[in-house]
Order: C-alpha cells, then structure tokens, then sequence
C-alpha cells in the first residue's frame, strides 16, 4: 500500500466528503485559504489539517499535494526562501497542458 492509497483508507466519513468536495485545483486552494493559520510551529499532516482546520503554508502545500495527486496530477513542492523581511512560503505545482 502506498503513501497516497494510506490516506485515503485514514479518511473518516466527514473527511472523506470534504476531499471529494474538493474537485478542482480551485476548490483545493479555496479549502486552503480558509484553515486557521498554524502558529504553533508544529507540522501537521494532510488528514490533521482536514481534521482541525488549521496549518500553515507547508501544512496546506502537503495537503494540496495529495489532493491534487487523488485527482490525477503529478504535483511538486516548491519552497520559497525569502529574504529577512519575510517567511518562507511552500507550494504545490502542477502542470496542466503542459503549463505549470
């Protein structure tokens, strides 16, 4: 059993029906947008930031990268490396016709 086949047999019923509601790369950074942001310093895993609602950028660019996976794309996390007046932001790319 893979990674990806793991988490989706760790999915309750009500976490289950949040992924499947999360049907376009749209939905996905929708439901991202919309976690409370992690300021406990503690990485939570994909299943933890549907459960609790709550991460922070490499806690939500995880979670996009599963989802994104179930639904047939080929993500990368891409971390940004900011200068001092800044945080360091992650991301989940993918490519679509060819385009990122």
């Amino acid at each position: 059993m893979n990674e990806l086949e793991k988490f989706i047999n760790a999915l309750g019923k009500k976490e289950k029906k949040i992924v499947e509601s999360l049907k376009t790369p749209e939905n996905i950074q929708e439901f991202v947008n919309s976690l409370s942001y992690n300021c406990d310093s503690k990485y939570r895993s994909p299943l933890e930031v549907i459960q609790e609602k709550i991460g922070d950028c490499f806690d939500g660019a995880l979670l996009a990268a599963a989802i994104l996976r179930l639904q047939g794309h080929r993500p990368t996390l891409l971390k940004l490396i900011p200068n001092e007046r800044d945080d360091d932001h992650v991301l989940a790319l993918f490519k679509v016709d060819g385009h990122w």
